[in-house]
């Protein structure tokens, strides 16, 4: 039988730590190394890596994906995939890494995966969505999308700086706060736009989960989000997986901010994607 695959992504700070952390305690193996947010970092270690994608060719991302589907698996690497996974981490240069890490990936002692459902979370999932895609044709996939206006004021610009590339938005230093803001929602826009496009190309194996929702309602949204995995557990265990949702201090923290300065285009996408602006 197939095993049944889930993989979480959206921008980083989005709130997908929780949610990993739920599908966790549901009964799916997200991995064994990660890190306390569950970022699956072998994940990290072979696809964050701007410089790499540039120039990568399918064929070398589809390579990465089946160095990345055999580890979860816990089949054994060959040696040309062992360098592979090792160069990629050692030349990554956008997570820092410790011996322990290398330890724990390449000398980790053969495990026996045998999960009937198994998958991952790494904010940049979302880069790779057609590869991913491709790769794993009965994948399903979970993007957290929180409200732009929260992302715009974010301290975690990583992945403005990381990928706003591919939008031509360039982060810089010597811009003021409410620059910043601006280019942190155009590239929370135009990620978000490509990552709709594959509710079609998915059809049926996309999930958009609204975090204000979630958070608002975690009861209800935890079901939702479990009856689209097709995963059952009794009441009394959802209720306690409702209690894991807390809103932080971070929530709705555009309304303690001046939010005048952002273009009319900006707040009409806003409201289009379910996020309405007071």
């Amino acid at each position: 039988m197939m095993k049944k695959i889930v993989a979480i992504g959206a921008l980083g700070g989005s709130g997908t730590r929780i949610i990993a952390e739920i599908l966790i305690r549901s009964g799916i193996y997200f991995g064994d190394i990660l890190n306390y947010p569950n970022d699956n970092l072998i994940f990290t270690s072979l696809f964050k890596s701007p410089k790499w994608y540039k120039s990568a060719s399918q064929e070398k991302l589809k390579s990465r994906l089946k160095i990345f589907d055999k580890f979860m698996n816990c089949d054994i690497l060959t040696f040309s995939e062992k360098y592979e996974l090792f160069k990629s981490t050692v030349q990554n240069k956008t997570v820092a890494r410790d011996y322990w890490f290398y330890y724990k990936t390449f000398f980790r002692k053969k495990l026996v995966n045998n999960v009937d459902y198994w998958g991952w979370k790494e904010p940049n999932t979302q880069i790779y969505l057609n590869e991913i895609n491709n790769f794993y044709p009965n994948i399903k996939y979970v993007h957290v999308l929180r409200n732009g206006l929260d992302m715009a004021f974010s301290q975690n610009k990583y992945q403005l700086k990381n990928w706003g590339f591919k939008y031509h938005i360039y982060f810089d230093e010597l811009d003021n706060d409410k620059e910043t803001s601006i280019k942190q929602l155009d590239y929370w826009i135009e990620s978000t736009k490509e990552v709709l496009i594959h509710q079609e190309k998915l059809k049926g194996r996309f999930y958009l989960l609204n975090y204000t929702d979630f958070c608002t309602n975690p009861q209800k949204e935890i079901d939702k989000l479990l009856s689209f995995l097709e995963i059952n557990i009794d009441d009394s265990n959802k209720l306690s997986l409702s209690k894991l949702v807390k809103k932080t201090s971070s929530f709705n923290r555009h309304k303690k901010n001046d939010i005048s300065h952002f273009r009319s285009d900006q707040i009409e996408f806003l409201n289009t994607v379910g996020f309405t602006v007071d």
